[in-house]
């Protein structure tokens, strides 16, 4: 795991042997990071889970190429 700028809300990469990198946000609430680390690891293992709430937000990136 990684920390990145406190304004960040943090992000999973999934590497190419299937493992996933979490970017956790520096000094944000442990709640609200627990919260945004379950939606991502949902969304990658296509786990339904619950809407987050609406100041959050999960945008996929796909690399180009």
């Amino acid at each position: 795991m990684l920390e990145t700028e406190p304004g960040f809300t943090g992000g999973a990469y999934v590497r190419g042997d299937g493992s996933l990198l979490f970017v956790r946000p520096a000094g944000r609430p442990e709640t609200e990071w627990e919260m945004m680390a379950r939606a991502m690891l949902g969304r990658v293992l296509r786990v339904p889970l619950p809407k987050l709430p609406d100041l959050h937000q999960l945008t996929e990136m796909h690399p180009s190429g």
